[in-house]
């Protein structure tokens, strides 16, 4: 959620953990990191993180510093760690261990730094293949918005998107990468295949009324019903159908993330400040992928738009952080950030 001040005076209690318990050292690292200078991580504690376990790493790395914007970007230098340390089966959960899977954490944390093309480097040899096989290769898959940011060529994101417009389909699992083509159709103002997505999302959720893939499928269905009429310009069928999406299926960071951003946008957009504020604090801190950093400059500017300057300020400064040596295509929107802060009295650096 950005507030590392917090995070930090949590550490100082942590810093001196001597408990044997699973997470003791991962928290242990964890607070020494905190307790540095930004400027000095992770350099300073080189030592000790070259002799981290890999489990550590990830944990470090996942579920601290992916969602902070330090200079230095200590959870790129973590994953990267990872990603080059051997392992052996049974050294840590089968997702630690996984190489490909390793690479994939690399590119989430780069992406979330605006790092787009060199996140799509890290998983190239990754991009045909939907590693389906074990629930936890779908998980932590960039590619969807790598692919709705535009990193991905088109011919690509087409042929794997294009196997979800199949009859007959099940969707056994919603992560994977083929029923997650919505949201790009809609980026590219898709109505033709956005249409055919969502009369097969329907014949599935028909065909498997009652079961989880049904469940799913109506999820599918609802997402593509509500971008098809985004796009055609009914924004008030499209929240009809986002506010009929229940989250129950996902959580907050899978599909429904791009639904929820969607449905602020448009009643920010009405100035419904107060709705749009809603999704967004609800949303925003649960997330870890680039579309975080998207979210926290849509709640600024609604935060701003209320008078909660706090907020406002934090998000524009989380920004300007993040995408601070980001792609050039991110630079539009690090300059919206900037201009908030100084309008707010903030440091626009």
């Amino acid at each position: 959620e950005g507030r590392e001040d917090r995070a930090v005076a949590l550490a100082r209690v942590a810093a001196d953990l001597r408990s044997t318990a699973r997470y003791s050292s991962s928290v242990r690292l964890v607070s020494r990191l905190l307790l540095l200078p930004e400027s000095e991580r992770p350099q300073a504690l080189s030592p000790e993180i070259d002799k981290a376990s890999g489990a550590d790493l990830f944990d470090v790395a996942m579920e601290s510093f992916i969602r902070v914007a330090d200079s230095n970007e200590t959870a790129v230098h973590l994953f990267r760690r990872l990603a080059d340390l051997p392992m052996a089966p049974g050294q840590a959960e089968a997702w630690v261990v996984d190489s490909a899977m390793r690479r994939r954490y690399v590119a989430v944390a780069l992406a979330r730094r605006g790092h787009l093309r060199e996140a799509v480097r890290e998983i190239a040899s990754d991009l045909a293949t939907e590693r389906d096989d074990h629930w936890w290769r779908i998980w932590q898959d960039p590619f969807s918005y790598l692919a709705y940011l535009g990193a991905i060529p088109a011919e690509q994101v087409e042929s794997v998107y294009r196997r979800g417009l199949e009859p007959g389909g099940r969707v056994e699992n919603g992560y994977r990468r083929r029923w997650r083509g919505a949201p790009w159709w809609a980026a590219r103002r898709d109505t033709a295949n956005l249409a055919v997505f969502e009369r097969r999302m329907h014949e599935a959720a028909v065909r498997d009324r009652g079961s989880p893939a049904g469940h799913r499928a109506r999820f599918l269905e609802g997402e593509a019903a509500g971008f098809l009429a985004l796009v055609r310009g009914d924004t008030t069928g499209a929240l009809m159908h986002f506010a009929s999406i229940p989250d129950s299926l996902y959580e907050e960071w899978g599909p429904t993330v791009y639904v929820r951003l969607a449905e602020a946008a448009i009643l920010a957009a009405r100035q419904d400040a107060a709705g749009a504020r809603a999704i967004l604090d609800r949303y925003t801190g649960k997330m870890a992928g680039v579309l975080a950093v998207f979210a926290r400059l849509q709640r600024a500017q609604v935060a701003e738009r209320q008078g909660d300057t706090a907020t406002a300020r934090r998000d524009f400064a989380h920004v300007v952080a993040a995408w601070r040596t980001a792609d050039p295509e991110f630079a539009p929107h690090v300059a919206e950030a900037k201009a908030g802060l100084a309008r707010l009295g903030g440091a626009g650096q």
